[in-house]
């Protein structure tokens, strides 16, 4: 709770403390009052202390007594004056009274309010700068502080204002003007006894009518109908809004991926392409450059055989040329389809080979994304290269993965992929590409777990499931010891 919201609550309670303690003095003063009405001067000097309407009531009933007028004739007489006195607060002090505490509850939410729109301001020019591909996930993550501070102004002005009920009901039935007048009206009666003891008790059916309260069933019966009707309307109110609050709870979603692109490339039944939650939609047209367990092809043509996805000792002497194959698309570049469970070893002796003889440095690996029943799965691309410089660097093993001045981590450890998210973010040449992401893999590792590291740095979800938003757009450089 802020600060701010102290403060309101501190003067809540005050106010109640202070509704407490005026009942208390009041009371005190009654019982005083009650006591010196045995002894003239005591009780004219008791009379002093109250306010001037109410003390003059009481002198009047002393005078008229003194003039030995019956007790129910003077009583009559004062409680008539009194019925016509006000008690309390006067009904625009309490008008203000209640506006005031109002404001005061509303403040924190106004104060989050007012401070979220200047940080959306500054969010604003802040991003005015970033490149399309940098702007959503730099957005998302800026907004992320106005709102929750907009949240947590909500919740303590929800928990103020139900803090201001319980006041206002204590105080209500503390210092009401018709609780304040009946207790005047009982050290009245009292006192009056005490002024003129030898006078029978005030009986009279008249005064037994002014006085008692109304013990009738309508009040109670309109009060339980008005709390029904509200219990009522609550309970429709979150009714109809509970689509709303659960999808506060869900996973953020988008619907941005474009249609003709989710499956924009014809793969074979034989590869399964790792499922990941980043990539962007397929862009281009690039030769294909196939991986199944049993086969390694380029464009329909087959390339090398595989057992059990190991590349046979002497296959680069057994591949065929792809110089034709080659100038028919555009140079430099690859579409890369692969099993998820082959082993990089393999991918790599093969993109090594390219690399070497026709200059093939840079390749998109297609991936795979399941977006949800609602959206179905889409393709989608990570660029990779052999050569280049890197801003972040990670070495993965068959066992773990180690960040540079990080302890290793288990694969299973959902550390590693925030602390690799965390320094991607942090190196602007890596956000803007002149720099990538440098992956250093050892023996053993599968390709689905390159395409997980790479998932964790180029992701633009928030959460561990597929939010739909394309990747950040990060490139990747691979450097393999075998």
């Amino acid at each position: 709770m802020t600060t701010l919201a102290m403060g309101v609550l501190g003067i809540l309670l005050l106010t109640l403390l202070a509704a407490f303690l005026l009942t208390f003095k009041e009371q005190a003063a009654y019982r005083n009052l009650v006591e010196a009405a045995e002894n003239e001067d005591s009780f004219a000097e008791q009379l002093l202390t109250f306010p001037e309407p109410t003390q003059a009531i009481l002198q009047n009933l002393q005078d008229e007594l003194k003039k030995n007028r019956s007790l129910d004739d003077a009583l009559v007489d004062a409680l008539v004056e009194t019925s016509a006195t006000p008690f309390g607060p006067r009904p625009a002090l309490r008008t203000i009274m209640a506006a005031v505490l109002a404001l005061l509850v509303a403040l924190p939410l106004a104060q989050s309010a007012i401070a979220g729109a200047v940080d959306l301001h500054t969010v604003v020019v802040k991003l005015s700068a970033n490149s399309r591909g940098q702007l959503l996930l730099n957005a998302s993550e800026a907004l992320e502080g106005p709102f929750s501070a907009l949240r947590d102004g909500f919740a303590q002005t929800a928990w103020l204002s139900a803090v201001l009920c319980a006041v206002w009901a204590f105080f209500w039935l503390l210092r009401r003007p018709e609780a304040a007048e009946a207790r005047f009206v009982r050290a009245l009666l009292e006192a009056a006894t005490q002024l003129k003891p030898a006078s029978p008790a005030p009986i009279a059916g008249r005064m037994a009518e002014t006085i008692a309260p109304d013990r009738g069933l309508t009040r109670p019966l309109v009060a339980s109908g008005a709390w029904l009707i509200a219990t009522t309307a609550g309970w429709l109110v979150l009714y109809q809004t509970a689509d709303v609050r659960a999808s506060n709870y869900r996973p953020q979603s988008y619907q941005v991926w474009p249609e003709a692109k989710k499956q924009a490339i014809d793969i074979s039944r034989a590869i399964s392409l790792p499922v990941i939650h980043a990539g962007r939609p397929v862009e281009g047209n690039y030769p294909t450059l196939s991986f199944t367990l049993r086969e390694v092809s380029f464009q329909q043509t087959s390339l090398a055989p595989l057992q059990e996805g190991i590349l046979n000792s002497d296959w680069q002497a057994q591949a065929p040329s792809l110089d034709d194959k080659l100038a028919a698309k555009a140079p430099g570049k690859l579409m890369l389809l692969a099993h998820q469970d082959i082993d990089l070893d393999t991918i790599y002796q093969v993109l090594s080979y390219l690399r070497r003889r026709y200059q093939i440095n840079a390749f998109q690996i297609l991936t795979e994304r399941n977006m949800g029943p609602s959206k179905g799965k889409a393709q989608a691309t990570l660029e990779l290269s052999l050569e280049g410089d890197g801003g972040v660097s990670l070495v993965a093993t068959r066992e773990d993965i180690r960040l540079a001045g990080q302890e290793p981590q288990p694969w299973h450890s959902g550390q590693w992929a925030q602390v690799l998210k965390k320094q991607a973010r942090s190196q602007k040449a890596v956000l803007s590409g002149t720099k990538g992401v440098l992956i250093e893999t050892g023996l053993g590792v599968k390709l689905r777990q390159l395409a997980q590291v790479m998932a964790a740095a180029d992701t633009a979800c928030q959460s561990g499931q597929d939010c739909g938003l394309p990747g950040i757009g990060l490139r990747f450089i691979w450097r393999h010891v075998p």
